[in-house]
């Protein structure tokens, strides 16, 4: 009788474990989808206007005029994205599109 209380009491936390996994991870999904919305992809969309215009003012420069210090800018601009798309939306990425 008590090894049959005892089992019952498993696998209903079991059962329990599995349905909170499974609200968890469509709560991940909906905050996962607003922080894209609201923060990535104003700041992506910023990201991609200066680095097109940084390109253009380099293209367009007069011949002997230095375009280093827009060039490494540029460069660094480029690192410090690469970078925190690396940390924050890979894996979030992961996370959401993970099977469990």
């Amino acid at each position: 009788m008590v090894v049959v209380v005892v089992l019952v009491v498993v696998v209903v936390v079991c059962i329990f474990v599995v349905i909170c996994a499974d609200e968890v991870h469509t709560v991940w999904l909906l905050v996962m989808q607003e922080f894209q919305k609201e923060k990535v992809e104003p700041v992506s969309k910023m990201y991609d206007e200066t680095r097109r215009v940084g390109q253009a003012l380099i293209q367009s420069a007069a011949a002997g005029v230095s375009t280093t210090d827009i060039e490494f800018n540029l460069r660094t601009l480029n690192n410090v994205w690469t970078t925190l798309t690396d940390r924050v939306l890979c894996p979030a990425y992961l996370l959401t599109y993970s099977v469990y």
